[in-house]
């Protein structure tokens, strides 16, 4: 193996026999002048290919026990998804978590706000980062709030996606992100998003856009209910068919009354519950 560029004195930019470019993080494999042929491959620890260029100068400006304990969280992350994530992974999150670290020390915290979505979308990727944040704290001595999980998530699902063609979840969160936009606005409310009503309408909104997604045909003598709730409702009506109009430009798919009636038994069952 040529070690091409140090980095610094523990991480190095190699090439393998293959002519690979690679990151190595072993002890002192910057120190030497480069380049040199190394010859002892015991004292490199890890290895990643595939890191973009423009992440390799972080690298500088990261703790080390930060990019050390983010490496683990990566290795007990692919043990847990059976997907591949992007090698950058590394990068983009232990930069995250040294800024995070930063804005600690100077007691600036702040709420994603999607954290409530990605509760019940990705409840698998938040139960890793939930134990990550636990795991940062236990192991650098920090205080992260129990918030940056979602964060944390956020950055395994891009590295989930960035490896995955065709996969669709980020687009989902978006929708339904919007779709409680438009619903929060026409009521006037704030939905609390670490309630059992809002998790009850996420999965309802999930099931609708899946079966959109597949285009899959309801069928049903919806009739006379739908128009006894749109006489009866007419904000939930309005609110409904400014989603409808919305998820149609997405899908390019015209929602049938079915729907719509779905949509308007859900969003006038969460917004009463809301106003109690």
């Amino acid at each position: 193996m040529i070690v091409m560029q140090k980095i610094n004195n523990n991480v190095a930019l190699c090439k393998d026999d293959n002519g690979n470019e690679l990151i190595a993080i072993g002890k002192g494999i910057g120190f030497p002048k480069c380049p040199y042929e190394l010859k002892d491959l015991n004292i490199i620890q890890r290895t990643y290919y595939g890191i973009s260029r423009e992440y390799i100068g972080l690298v500088k400006e990261i703790r080390k026990e930060v990019f050390e304990e983010v490496a683990k969280i990566i290795d007990y992350t692919t043990s847990q998804l059976d997907v591949e994530l992007n090698p950058n992974l590394l990068f983009t999150l232990a930069d995250h978590i040294n800024f995070a670290i930063e804005r600690s020390e100077k007691n600036i915290h702040t709420q994603p706000p999607y954290i409530g979505s990605l509760t019940y979308l990705y409840e698998k990727e938040m139960d890793i980062a939930k134990q990550a944040v636990v795991h940062l704290n236990k192991q650098l001595h920090i205080h992260l709030p129990k918030e940056e999980a979602a964060s944390i998530a956020m950055h395994i699902i891009t590295a989930e996606q960035t490896s995955q063609t065709g996969d669709k979840r980020p687009q989902e969160m978006q929708m339904i992100e919007q779709i409680v936009s438009i619903v929060e606005k026409h009521f006037g409310i704030s939905l609390n998003r670490e309630t059992f009503n809002y998790s009850r309408f996420i999965t309802h909104l999930q099931y609708l856009l899946k079966s959109l997604d597949r285009h899959e045909e309801k069928n049903g003598e919806s009739g006379h209910l739908f128009e006894t709730l749109k006489e009866e409702y007419p904000k939930t009506y309005d609110c409904v068919l400014e989603i409808k109009a919305y998820i149609e430009q997405v899908f390019q798919h015209q929602l049938k009354q079915e729907e719509m009636l779905y949509l308007m038994l859900h969003v006038n069952r969460l917004t009463s519950r809301e106003r109690i």
